[in-house]
């Protein structure tokens, strides 16, 4: 045992565990500082192979090469921001209706400010298309009306009398009823600003349909119901002399009663991490500039120090120890690489192609759909079920039964290129078993929310190229 504590092998792992705790711990101080380092290494990762095919094929220097990729990647990105990012932005705004359409009605759920306030957005930003209407009036109006949709809000509780309580007692304190949402008012807020007074009920009408309440087209019961139907027609013909028409309609609305308490617990949850998205949207704005400030002057500077950078690290290990430690960078670095490169390639040709293929159906959203699928297909595995999710309520909502097995087809094919891709770019390296990636995606998604979903499979390749490198070599020794 002490000859085991004292092997060079044993000092790599217990430095290398001391070091990734205080990057853990680093990382964990600051959401801004985790999105910098984070996105600052994987596009380095990214255009590391073009730097060295560019230095040893092209013999171009290293800092040519840097200001060539990481400029054609930025060029990308701003013209993706300047000419895609409004049509997106739309279309989100759009298809928010449209995912909420699906679900079942409830009118005893009242929707929060940042929905309000984001409803009134799409609400106004319509009414400034068919008008000459400037964006200080625009916001003039919105300010009003959230004035007065906040007041109702505050509204449903009153002031209590405060009474000593005795020790050991428990007090219930009930909401009074909350002060009516009048139509009324909003159709003399909005006829107080002069550019909205000759289309003050129109308008009024509208914001008053889409914030009192949540409602919806329920688009749920059509395809549901069609599915309920088909089950209970064949029970209904295998128990034909035994089972009579009230009980088969009764058992329907049973399930359908059901169906739709799911729903709404679902369209709640729904609602509640879009809220919570909305409130941190304006702080998520101002610091993604901060962000990419900070991406791009490190960037630059880590990419043209990058082999300084690998060829020191392993400095930081005891001196006994380094050949063992560059071992272990080297693998561990290589596979980083590649997978980063074939993932963001992966998820690229896939959100592309369902771009296309949401086009070429005849449906709408496809820029954002292509977009949401490129994201999501950064998630390994998890992401595939994320990506169909928004693809089905769209399909479904318009009752196009025959574009949805098209794309059920294409996305099984489309799925399956990919995957083939994917192992043919990581042939030689490292595969994680799926059952590894989700549970690291289940860990990380709980500590760093959405953003360790995409950390959790580097994350799971670090740990097994550990696993390789120390824990088993020294479980066989023992």
């Amino acid at each position: 045992m002490k000859n085991l504590l004292k092997s060079p092998r044993f000092l790599v792992m217990i430095f290398t565990i001391v070091y990734f705790l205080v990057a853990f711990f680093l990382l964990t101080i600051s959401a801004t500082i985790s999105a910098i380092f984070i996105i600052t290494i994987a596009i380095v990762f990214l255009v590391e192979p073009w730097i060295k095919f560019a230095t040893s094929k092209l013999k171009v220097k290293r800092w040519i090469a840097i200001a060539l990729g990481l400029g054609a990647l930025y060029l990308t990105l701003i013209l993706i921001v300047v000419f895609l990012f409004q049509p997106i932005a739309n279309q989100a705004s759009s298809f928010y209706y449209t995912a909420l359409n699906f679900f079942p009605s409830d009118k005893s759920a009242e929707l929060s400010i940042p929905e309000i306030e984001f409803r009134l957005d799409t609400i106004l930003s319509e009414h400034k298309q068919e008008n000459t209407i400037s964006d200080e009036e625009l916001n003039a109006l919105k300010k009003d009306l959230l004035s007065y949709f906040t007041e109702y809000e505050l509204s449903s509780f009153e002031d209590l009398p405060v009474e000593d309580i005795a020790k050991g007692k428990f007090a219930v304190i009930l909401p009074v009823k909350k002060k009516e949402l009048e139509k009324e008012e909003i159709t003399r807020i909005i006829s107080s600003h002069e550019k909205f007074s000759s289309s003050a009920t129109s308008l009024a009408d509208k914001i008053w349909e889409r914030t009192s309440g949540f409602k919806s087209e329920e688009n749920w019961r059509s395809t549901f119901g069609w599915l309920v139907d088909s089950l209970i027609k064949k029970d209904e013909n295998k128990n034909e002399d035994d089972t009579k028409l009230e009980e088969i309609e009764e058992r329907k609305a049973q399930i359908m009663s059901s169906i739709r308490n799911i729903l709404i617990e679902v369209q709640l949850k729904f609602r509640e991490y879009l809220t919570a998205f909305l409130e941190k949207l304006p702080s998520l704005v101002s610091a993604t500039f901060s962000v990419m400030f900070f991406v791009i002057i490190g960037t630059v500077y880590l990419g043209y120090y990058f082999g300084d950078f690998k060829k020191h690290l392993p400095e930081i290990y005891p001196g006994s120890s380094r050949g063992l430690a560059k071992r272990f960078l080297k693998d561990t670095y290589g596979n980083l690489e590649r997978y980063v490169v074939a993932i963001i390639l992966v998820a690229l040709v896939t959100g592309i192609s369902v771009g296309i293929m949401v086009k070429i159906l005849g449906l709408d959203y496809s820029l954002l759909m292509g977009v949401w699928a490129a994201i999501t297909n950064l998630i390994p595995i998890v992401g595939v079920v994320l990506e169909f999710i928004p693809l089905f309520l769209l399909v479904v909502s318009g009752q196009n039964w025959i574009a949805l097995v098209f794309l059920l087809v294409f996305l099984v094919t489309i799925h399956t290129v990919a995957f083939i891709v994917f192992l043919k770019l990581m042939k030689g390296y490292t595969r994680i078993n799926p059952v590894l990636i989700i549970v690291m995606i289940i860990i990380m998604a709980q500590l760093f929310s959405v953003a360790g979903a995409f950390i959790a499979a580097p994350l799971a390749i670090i740990l097994k190229k550990f696993w390789e490198h120390f824990i088993r070599p020294t479980l066989n020794r023992v």
